[in-house]
C-alpha cells in the first residue's frame, strides 16, 4: 500500500551571519571556539578577520582592505594592529563552483553553490560600514540593490546574507539607517522574490533573505551569538528544512533499525529517522519497498485519540443486528487495520462472551475505544434504542505513522537526524 507523504521535514540546511567587529571585543582564538561548537553548513562573517574554524572546509574572502593606507576614512591596519580586514568571509561545507561580479569587490561577493538543495548564489554584504554616515551607506545599498538585479537574471536563487544595519520590525525603526534604507531594502526584495527569514528577531539588523520558493519548505530563524558577546551585532542562523513528501513513491531500503530509530538508503544516501515516543511498530527485517508517510491512516486512531469506556445500561431488541451493527461501525473507521474484538478483548481485558452477556442484560462495560469509533457506535445505539454512558476526555494528539510494504512504526514525530 502506498500513503500519501505530507509534513514531515528533513533538516536540510543551516545558514548563519555574525558581525564579529574585527575580533576587537573578544580575541580571534576565543571567537573560534564560540563558533565551532556550530554545526552550520554555510557562515558569512562580517567586518571579519581571518579566522580558522575546523567546521567547514572551504573559505572565500572579499578583497582585502589595503594596508598601511587611509582606506574610507580609516587606516585599517594600524586600526586592527596589523591584522588584515576583510569586510566579508564565507565558510562553507560546499566548493564554490563560480564567483560572480560584484561592484564593490572590498564590501561584497556573490559565490555560487551546487547543494541538494539546488544551485544557490550566495550574496554576501554589508550596508552602513560607517552606518549612516554619508556617501557610504547610500553607496553599499546601491550596490548592494544594483548586484542582486544583475544575477537575479542569472540564477533566481539568491540569498542574501550579511549586516544590512537595519531592523524590519515595526517600532524598532531606531535600529535603522533611516526608513529610506528599510524600504529600498522591502522593495528589493519583493523585487527579486525574495524573504528575509529574520526579520522577527528582536532587536536584529544582520539578515538572512531567501528565495520565497524556499519557504515551501520549513524554516526557523534563531539567535547562536547574543548582542555583545563578540559584538554589539546578534549572530543569527537559519535551518531551512525540506519536506519528506519529496521522497513520495521512492524506493527505499531498510538498512538498520533500532527501537528508538531506522536507518533508510534513499537515492544511495543514508536517512536516520528518530522516532519520538513510538506507539506502536512492526519491524522485523531489512527490506526494500516505498517509503510511505502519514498523518490521517486507520492505524492511527488508536494513537491519535482518547479512549473512552463506555457502558450499556438498557437491551436491544435485536441483539444479533446490534451487535453486527457495532461491528461494521468500527469496520468502517478501521477499515480493518484493526481487528473490531480487540476495544474489549485487549482494552478492557474481557472475552468475547462477557460482552456478549453484558448486552444481553443490558448491563455493563462493553468496550474501550477512541472517541470517533465511540461517537459511531452511539449513533448505532441510538438506532436501536440502547442506552449508553461513556467516560474519559475527548483529546487528540497527533500522531505519525511511517510504512514500507507491511512494516510500519506509529510515533508521536519523526525526526531525520
Amino acid at each position: 500500500m502506498i500513503l500519501i507523504i505530507h509534513f514531515l521535514f528533513l533538516t536540510i540546511m543551516k545558514f548563519a551571519t555574525l558581525n564579529i567587529d574585527w575580533a576587537r571585543k573578544k580575541d580571534s582564538l576565543k571567537i573560534e571556539e564560540l563558533i565551532d561548537q556550530f554545526d552550520f553548513d554555510f557562515l558569512i562573517l562580517t567586518e571579519a578577520i581571518n579566522l580558522n574554524l575546523k567546521n567547514f572546509k572551504y573559505k572565500y574572502f572579499c578583497e582585502q582592505i589595503p594596508e598601511n593606507v587611509i582606506y574610507e576614512n580609516l587606516n585599517y591596519t594600524e586600526y586592527l594592529k596589523g591584522e588584515k580586514a576583510f569586510r566579508t568571509i564565507l565558510y562553507s561545507k560546499y566548493p564554490c563552483i563560480k564567483k560572480h561580479t560584484v561592484t564593490d569587490d572590498k564590501t561584497n561577493q556573490a559565490l555560487e553553490f551546487e547543494t541538494e538543495f539546488g544551485n544557490f548564489i550566495i550574496y554576501c554584504t554589508i550596508i552602513g560600514t560607517w552606518f549612516n554616515r554619508k556617501p557610504f551607506a547610500e553607496k553599499e545599498l546601491q550596490n548592494t540593490i544594483q548586484d542582486c538585479k544583475k544575477i537575479y537574471l542569472v540564477n533566481k536563487n539568491i540569498i542574501i546574507v550579511g549586516d544590512l544595519n537595519t531592523s524590519f520590525k515595526k517600532g524598532e525603526e531606531k535600529f535603522s539607517i533611516n526608513s529610506k534604507t528599510t524600504e529600498s531594502l522591502r522593495n528589493l526584495f519583493d523585487d527579486l522574490e525574495l524573504m528575509n527569514t529574520t526579520k522577527e528577531i528582536d532587536k536584529n539588523i544582520d539578515h538572512i533573505i531567501i528565495p520565497k520558493t524556499f519557504t515551501e519548505n520549513s524554516f526557523e530563524a534563531k539567535t547562536f551569538v547574543d548582542k555583545d558577546v563578540v559584538s554589539d551585532h546578534k549572530g543569527i542562523y537559519i535551518k531551512i528544512m525540506i519536506k519528506i513528501e519529496n521522497f513520495n513513491k521512492k524506493k527505499v531500503e531498510i538498512e538498520a533499525f533500532q527501537s528508538t530509530f531506522i536507518i533508510l538508503k534513499i537515492e544511495n544516501k543514508l536517512f536516520r529517522f528518530d522516532f519520538k515516543n513510538k506507539k506502536e511498530a512492526f519491524l522485523k527485517q531489512k527490506d526494500t519497498g516505498v517509503l510511505a508517510f502519514h498523518e490521517h491512516h486507520p492505524l492511527l486512531v488508536n494513537h491519535s485519540e482518547n479512549n473512552l469506556e463506555v457502558f450499556i445500561s438498557s437491551k436491544p431488541e435485536n441483539i444479533e443486528m446490534f451487535i453486527e451493527d457495532i461491528k461494521n461501525s468500527i469496520d468502517e473507521i478501521t477499515k480493518g487495520w484493526r481487528n473490531w474484538k480487540d476495544y474489549f478483548e485487549i482494552n478492557i481485558g474481557i472475552t468475547y462472551d462477557i460482552f456478549l452477556q453484558n448486552i444481553r442484560q443490558g448491563s455493563g462495560i462493553i468496550l474501550k475505544a477512541p472517541f470517533s469509533i465511540v461517537e459511531s457506535i452511539e449513533r448505532i445505539c441510538e438506532k436501536h434504542n440502547v442506552k449508553i454512558t461513556y467516560f474519559g476526555e475527548k483529546k487528540t494528539t497527533p500522531h505519525q505513522l511511517i510504512m514500507i510494504n507491511n512494516q510500519f512504526v506509529i510515533a508521536e514525530e519523526f525526526n531525520i537526524a
